[in-house]
């Protein structure tokens, strides 16, 4: 297990995908405050929902308008993604990258990663994996990946492994972050005129959570309506790290961590129904109408 308490508590696999969360944790290491990214992470619910239940798609897959190259660059880092067909190429640049950055995201493809078992041998995923220096000696690289549990960890990879975890995959690329200013050069100010123009267009009916009650009729709706929960669970404690530092927005951030944690509890019972079959509506509707109110709260706190 790795040493970094706000890799499970914050930056988890609920809201941010395997690249996002890497990078964010290693920068979060490097000094970078990289809480500023989320200024907009109170992604609207509409979009969840249609993610899920409309174009049905992983929640891993899930992307919104932020965590933007622009967005790296306005916290001094300049995010890149290069193609290499195979590891062999691809090699002598994740040194350059790993000796001039501390580390650099490759790709790979979970099909081949015993270390992820609910993936290894059954199906192609395509995942990232953080290199963070190699030993020529001994050929083995040491690095950061996700366990199934969740939790990232420290792993050593001898080239062979990478080779094959790489040249398999579904995208070969990898992806450096070049430091160009100092953690506390960054303008704070820059991130707060972000947030202010991020709110003048923000729109969200929440009729995912008025519907909770015709959504909770079958498994397959109680999977993915877990997973619009996981979304907002994820999504809003990440918010809540932005409002943190906002000076005039306790309350803000208390509500949105209220938002998360009631998120996670409904997300949770979600699951435990669609897996039981036992499905206790009365419970999920008046939750998911706690968030509802807890939405429109936190919208008038920051908007009015």
């Amino acid at each position: 297990m790795i040493d970094y308490e706000y890799d499970k508590q914050v930056y988890n696999r609920n809201f941010l995908n395997c690249a996002q969360r890497q990078s964010i944790v290693v920068l979060k290491d490097m000094g970078y405050p990289v809480d500023l990214l989320f200024y907009n992470a109170q992604v609207e619910t509409d979009l969840f929902r249609e993610h899920s239940f409309v174009k049905d798609i992983p929640r891993f897959d899930f992307l919104y308008n932020g965590l933007t190259d622009e967005d790296f660059r306005h916290v001094g880092i300049v995010r890149t993604e290069t193609k290499c067909d195979t590891f062999q190429e691809a090699k002598p640049q994740l040194l350059e990258y790993i000796e001039r950055d501390s580390f650099v995201l490759m790709s790979c493809n979970l099909l081949y990663i015993p270390h992820r078992p609910e993936y290894f041998g059954k199906s192609s995923v395509l995942h990232f994996n953080t290199l963070k220096k190699y030993d020529a000696d001994t050929d083995i690289w040491a690095a950061i990946d996700d366990q199934a549990s969740g939790v990232l960890m420290h792993c050593e990879f001898p080239s062979s492994f990478l080779k094959t975890i790489y040249d398999g995959g579904i995208d070969r690329c990898f992806r450096s972050f070049q430091q160009i200013e100092v953690p506390h050069n960054v303008d704070v100010d820059r991130f707060n005129s972000l947030f202010t123009e991020s709110r003048k267009t923000r729109s969200d009916s929440f009729k995912v959570l008025g519907d909770l009650e015709a959504l909770t009729d079958a498994d397959t709706r109680l999977t993915r309506l877990a997973n619009v929960f996981a979304l907002i669970y994820g999504s809003r404690l990440c918010f809540a790290q932005f409002l943190q530092l906002r000076k005039d927005s306790e309350k803000a951030h208390t509500l949105a961590l209220e938002i998360s944690q009631k998120a996670g509890r409904l997300r949770d019972l979600l699951t435990i129904s669609a897996a039981s079959g036992r499905v206790n509506k009365d419970k999920i509707c008046a939750l998911g109408q706690e968030i509802f109110s807890n939405e429109l709260h936190l919208s008038s706190l920051i908007d009015n």
